[in-house]
């Protein structure tokens, strides 16, 4: 396992492109529970180069702010999906159980659906935060139909994530900090003060305010599913997702791994750094200029690292 730390001569550069509106194939896969958008870049290279399946975070999130990495579906095909109840999957259930609907099993029977869609044996998989949930257990369960696993700034386990948030809010301190200390504490806190810590915990380890600004990033985001699965806020996981813990999983893993994260992330180096160390021919990359989202704050940087990767 190799630690690469990166990020300081390289700046975003695609950000404000347009790459969502670039032509492609839409089409709908019937899934457990429903059915869910995709649209796939590049199809006219599936035959030759390998997919790339691109897995949005959440839970409830949706896959436009992905934008910057389908630039690279010049070369290689790409497929990116909504989640069942997302944006342009979100009305299209055959069942309102929620205790079915929103369930990692579920949402990793739809992401094997989605990936069967392509009709090819191999694909590589990128998975973002939650997507790396999804990722990681997709590539356990079937090693051999994984080329490359992608794991970005992702989920492994639940309860560390909230160990590492209360760091976090040390980190933020003053009286942000306190706040939010005393929220978790179960103390009674002001709402507007909560609010505002709140949102700057967000911009501080998650996405910056000149991202967060750019709200068709960001559409459709289901916020039932959210609170459902992980909780109210990033920092405090009370849904389904409590007890996940994907490092159980690491031994199952043949593929290759790229682990990435930023300086300032809520998906900590520290912690990430623990976990590649565990994994059979994983490297970890620290992105220094990047919170939670590096794809969107080191453009460019990161799509050579991924290709590189991709092509390896």
């Amino acid at each position: 396992m190799g630690v690469t730390i990166l990020g300081v001569c390289f700046m975003s550069v695609s950000l404000y492109s347009n790459n969502n509106e670039l032509p492609g194939k839409e089409y709908f896969v019937e899934v457990p529970g429903g059915k869910v958008w995709c649209k796939l870049y590049g199809e006219h290279l599936v035959s030759r180069e390998t997919p790339l399946v691109l897995i949005h975070g959440g839970p409830g999130g949706t896959s436009d702010y992905f934008e910057p990495i389908l630039a690279l579906s010049v070369g290689r095909p790409i497929l990116v999906y909504n989640q069942l109840g997302s944006l342009k999957s979100k009305d299209f259930y055959v069942t309102q159980d929620k205790s079915t609907l929103w369930s990692k099993d579920r949402f990793l029977d739809e992401l094997s659906c989605v990936v069967k869609s392509l009709s090819v044996e191999k694909v590589d998989l990128l998975g973002h935060s939650w997507g790396g949930v999804l990722a990681l257990e997709y590539a356990a369960k079937f090693p051999d139909k994984v080329v490359h696993l992608v794991l970005s700034s992702p989920l492994i386990n639940s309860q560390r994530w909230a160990c590492d948030a209360k760091e976090l809010i040390k980190e933020l301190g003053g009286v942000d900090g306190q706040v939010l200390q005393d929220y978790i504490e179960g103390k009674a806190v002001d709402e507007e003060a909560y609010k505002k810590a709140s949102a700057n915990f967000f911009y501080a380890f998650v996405f910056p305010l000149h991202v967060r600004k750019r709200k068709e990033l960001f559409p459709g985001f289901n916020f039932e599913i959210y609170e459902y699965m992980w909780g109210k806020e990033e920092f405090s996981v009370t849904g389904n997702l409590k007890e996940y813990d994907g490092a159980l999983l690491f031994e199952k893993l043949i593929t290759p791994t790229l682990i990435s994260c930023g300086r300032y992330d809520e998906a900590r180096p520290s912690t990430l750094q623990d976990y590649a160390a565990k994994i059979k021919n994983a490297r970890l990359v620290i992105y220094e200029n990047s919170r939670h989202a590096a794809h969107l704050e080191e453009t460019e940087l990161y799509l050579k690292n991924l290709e590189n990767f991709l092509n390896s």
